[in-house]
């Protein structure tokens, strides 16, 4: 079994949209713990750059006090939705949320909407988390309920969200091993809806060789080359033997100062060559219709899926 050592790396990007509104956050600890997170934020007038970044300042204020992920993920919760209720044109905004929080030899993840986790091994690609969308609660449900909203322009709302309600529930997972050899990757649907889980397999050898910040605009810059047209971003923690690179020490002395990074929004990216993104008026259209449904009708795109479903049964 490898000593447990940690290094990690990020970048997020505007892509093809005129803002970024998503965040992520990579801070090491006084008391040697290393939290990572990503924030994927949605709402109009600046309102997901906003939830996005209240949710990760507060989720690192919390952790720092001493908070557990899911606790820090109430407050979190809290602040995004205090904020959108004492400003009314951030009425309604709200934000992803995933995080892994290393301590002790062992590391925590927790997470709300669909930003997710995933493990990268010799072993293969592991989804960590699972998604808070109409889609994937249907696929939870069966292959009836799959067939309700798949094509629809429903399938993905969130049903769950940092921000849009008083209280959130919080999907936890671990305590995870980190003294074998894998890489965790926390990110956004602007990777993962371009870039097949079984391809981030091919990275695995990149990750172990590569300083990781450079390896995580790699993956943005393959998702936007393959045609993304959302925000991108990705946060790397690699675990175990590693070549080249920024290796960090699985804790650092009582009283140190902490290393703490926050990345917001990033330059443009200027598209590629031979690239034939959507034209500026579809892409406006598809970026409101993603957010009203994702900020106003979860109720109701469940209680979609819950009539066209009751309705198949009934033809049935």
């Amino acid at each position: 079994m490898e000593p447990f050592r940690l290094r990690h790396g990020a970048h997020t990007q505007a892509g093809r949209r005129p803002t970024n509104q998503d965040g992520v956050l990579v801070e090491v600890l006084a008391d040697g713990r290393t939290l990572l997170a990503l924030a994927d934020g949605m709402g109009g007038h600046r309102a997901g750059e906003e939830a996005s970044r209240i949710a990760l300042t507060e989720l690192g204020a919390e952790v720092r006090a001493g908070r557990s992920l899911v606790e820090a993920f109430r407050t979190a919760n809290h602040a995004v939705y205090t904020a959108g209720q004492e400003r009314p044109e951030w009425k309604g905004m709200g934000t992803t949320l995933v995080a892994l929080l290393v301590e002790q030899g062992s590391y925590a993840i927790a997470n709300v909407g669909d930003s997710r986790a995933y493990r990268l091994s010799a072993a293969g690609v592991i989804r960590l988390t699972a998604d808070h969308s109409v889609l994937e609660e249907a696929r939870r449900t069966g292959p009836e309920a799959v067939r309700a909203v798949d094509g629809t322009k429903w399938k993905h709302a969130l049903t769950r969200a940092v921000g849009t309600e008083p209280e959130v529930e919080v999907d936890s997972f671990g305590p995870f091993s980190a003294s074998e050899a894998h890489t965790v990757l926390l990110c956004s649907d602007g990777l993962y809806e371009v870039i097949p889980e079984a391809a981030l397999g091919d990275f695995a050898e990149v990750l172990e060789e590569e300083d990781l910040d450079t390896a995580a605009r790699a993956l943005a810059d393959r998702a936007y080359e393959g045609g993304s047209t959302d925000n991108i971003s990705v946060v790397l923690g690699s675990f175990g033997s590693h070549g080249p690179g920024r290796p960090e020490p699985a804790g650092s002395p009582p009283g140190t100062e902490p290393v703490r990074r926050s990345v917001a929004a990033a330059p443009r990216v200027v598209p590629l060559v031979g690239l034939e993104p959507e034209s500026r008026a579809r892409r406006r259209r598809r970026g409101r219709m993603k957010g009203w449904v994702r900020q106003y009708d979860p109720v109701l795109a469940v209680a979609i899926v819950m009539i066209v479903s009751g309705l198949l049964l009934w033809f049935l």
